[in-house]
């Protein structure tokens, strides 16, 4: 048997924040046991076979110094590790979760940023809700001598939370549109034809190379529920970038605005949010962003 020497590769490089990879260094003189100090976070070697696998959040560049030994002696060399700042996205394993996807509505005087998922608050919020009902439900079994008020209390916090309006939204705890309306995220006229340039990013603001199968701009109202008007012309630009055309027309988008008419303009706030699918595997995902408004304008030049 003979001292093991490790072949020696320049670096490892290429790879993308949270993308799954193995290497697998080589060495002749039959290593038995491999180790490995300065790993980013994340890898791992296995002792046996020397293989480097897992994933790195992160990204930045890491000198590993990976050693291989026998009973006659060790060879350690050393590994460059490179991790690009492109958040890695698989077609058919996701390392994103759809709550973790934003998007970047790209306007001419500014750029808005908008929620997926039900919105960043989303999952908080019905964890708080679910909390208070289990109190709820267990002061009403404990039978205790302040049970009433103590219900009285958890009902009024449940209220609280259930109404809350979501961080990312803008919607309003009634649900009606023209009631407690928030400033539009942008403004639209009515029968006219509106780009807009739509970026799939992460929290982080770095695009993912996501190809959606449908999206679709749609607008609504909930007393009485009907669709105001509804978008679903696109094109990819490139992954993760997109380009859509909403063209705001049809009889209930011409009702609302009938219903709001004034001397001085006519102009709604409607609710409107972007949906989107794309095929992960054997299964569709679909997302949307939290309900958002945006103000429409009757178009007076036609």
């Amino acid at each position: 048997m003979a001292i093991p020497i490790i072949l020696k590769t320049s670096s490892i490089l290429g790879w993308k924040r949270n993308q799954p990879w193995k290497f697998q260094p080589m060495a002749a003189g039959k290593p038995t046991h491999w180790t490995a100090t300065g790993l980013p976070p994340g890898m791992a070697i296995n002792p046996d076979t020397g293989l480097i696998a897992g994933s790195v959040p992160d990204a930045g560049v890491w000198v590993a110094a990976v050693t291989a030994s026998n009973a006659d002696g060790q060879c350690t060399e050393g590994f460059p590790i490179g991790i690009d700042q492109e958040r890695y996205w698989s077609e058919t394993e996701p390392i994103i979760h759809p709550e973790a996807i934003l998007l970047e509505v790209v306007l001419p005087a500014a750029t808005v940023r908008l929620a997926s998922g039900g919105g960043v608050g989303a999952a908080a919020k019905e964890a708080q809700v679910q909390d208070i009902l289990n109190a709820l439900l267990e002061s009403w079994a404990a039978g205790t001598e302040d049970r009433e008020a103590k219900q009285q209390e958890l009902l009024a916090a449940f209220r609280d939370a259930w109404e809350a309006t979501p961080s990312s939204g803008g919607t309003s705890s009634t649900g009606d549109n023209r009631d407690k309306k928030p400033p539009p995220v942008f403004a639209l006229k009515s029968d006219d034809v509106r780009q807009l340039i739509i970026k799939f990013v992460d929290t982080e603001g770095m695009m993912i190379k996501v190809v959606p199968q449908t999206v679709r701009f749609s607008s609504k109202r909930f007393e009485p529920e009907m669709k105001v008007f509804s978008c679903e012309d696109f094109e990819v630009l490139e992954p993760g970038l997109i380009e859509m055309i909403i063209e705001p027309s049809g009889q209930g988008l011409n009702a609302e605005l009938a219903e709001s008419e004034t001397d001085d303009e006519t102009a709604i706030n409607v609710l409107c949010e972007i949906e989107w699918t794309n095929r992960v595997g054997l299964h569709t995902l679909r997302t949307s962003t939290p309900n958002f408004h945006v103000r429409v304008e009757r178009d007076l030049s036609k």
